[in-house]
């Protein structure tokens, strides 16, 4: 199950870096936006003009490192899928090993509701993805 919790999580951590990274960039924006506007209020207009062009540069930079990210994120998921289906074998084996004839009636029904249910998540899985 740790497998399967770990490469489950893996690629909701990669969406949600791209979003910092993309966020970075907007926070950056704002922050250089304000501080044109206050070098064009007090007059400094080469000093602004300086900004904005060290700004165009790091954005440039900050917009590449977004889609070095979004290109990670679907790379990555080709093994997390592998990590994913590592993680249900090995449960389902272990699972499996619980519904012998000689286990507890409990267990029995624990290893049989842990196996019907990796089955119906596989198959919605299949379903919802077409």
């Amino acid at each position: 199950m740790v497998l399967v919790l770990w490469f489950l999580f893996m690629p909701l951590i990669g969406v949600a870096k791209a979003k910092w990274y993309a966020a970075r960039i907007e926070d950056e924006q704002l922050a250089h936006d304000q501080e044109v506007k206050r070098l064009d209020e007090k007059g400094q207009g080469e000093v602004s003009k300086k900004r904005r062009e060290e700004w165009a540069k790091r954005k440039e930079k900050l917009e590449t490192d977004v889609q070095w990210v979004g290109i990670h994120n679907r790379q990555s998921e080709y093994w997390d899928r592998y990590g994913i289906l590592g993680g249900f074998v090995l449960t389902a084996v272990g699972s499996v090993g619980l519904l012998g004839p000689g286990r507890p009636l409990v267990t029995r029904i624990v290893g049989a509701v842990v196996v019907c249910s990796m089955l119906i998540l596989v198959f919605l899985n299949f379903a919802w993805r077409g």
